[in-house]
């Protein structure tokens, strides 16, 4: 009975932790402007985590970045983006930089 209520609960709890959680552009905006190394850490584990991922048989993958870019870079890219395009800003903070990415370094 109690591992019941334990599953209820914790089934229960999920999605608000996983929203207490949620970046959106204004985060990342907040970090482009006062703390760059918090907006750093966060482009570069988007990034890292769509060359982890990879991409399905037969899919272009979703931003090819050229060889030589540096972090700082890639990071700039994203800021002005999200500062671009104030009406996105609500947006979850991975869909954004996945989309700056897309826009500035599109695959062949």
């Amino acid at each position: 009975m109690r591992w019941g209520v334990l599953a209820v609960g914790l089934a229960l709890a999920g999605p608000a932790w996983g929203q207490m959680m949620f970046y959106d552009g204004n985060k990342i905006l907040e970090w482009c402007e006062a703390s760059r190394p918090s907006a750093y850490s966060y482009v570069s584990g988007v990034v890292d985590t769509f060359n982890f991922i990879g991409t399905r048989p037969g899919e272009k993958p979703e931003f090819c970045i050229p060889h030589g870019a540096t972090l700082r870079q890639i990071t700039d890219t994203v800021c002005k983006h999200i500062d671009a395009f104030p009406a996105a800003r609500h947006i979850s903070a991975a869909g954004l930089t996945r989309g700056a990415l897309n826009i500035a370094f599109p695959c062949p």
